[in-house]
């Protein structure tokens, strides 16, 4: 059954309002490389696309971080024994092997 030219103007509509086009224009023997490429790890040219973007946008968001200094630094060892320092404040929500944010209370100590 063929697609109503409602439907069709409903659906340029709604891509319109929810989606950017992005042109890119690459060489013949480029666009073979990323074809192949794209199609031996089982994606499409546009999901390889998509996913080398996110990549390249994680990977140079992480290099503007400041890495920790090592003295801040605690082994896991100093974790379970309890003589860690205290964690660099970068590390949000790191929560070292084996501890839990909540204090025992008198209830917890009883069981």
């Amino acid at each position: 059954m063929p697609i109503s030219e409602a439907k069709k103007r409903a659906d340029r509509k709604w891509n319109k309002a929810n989606y950017a086009r992005i042109p890119l224009d690459v060489s013949l023997k480029e666009k073979d490389d990323i074809k192949t490429h794209a199609a031996e790890h089982g994606e499409s040219m546009r999901g390889f696309a998509i996913r080398a973007i996110r990549e390249t946008i994680e990977r140079d968001n992480l290099k503007k971080r400041k890495p920790l200094p090592l003295r801040k630094r605690a082994t896991e060892h100093q974790w379970k024994v309890g003589n860690a320092p205290p964690p660099h404040p970068d590390v949000l929500g790191y929560e070292p092997p084996g501890r839990s944010e909540k204090e025992p209370n008198e209830k917890d100590l009883k069981d």
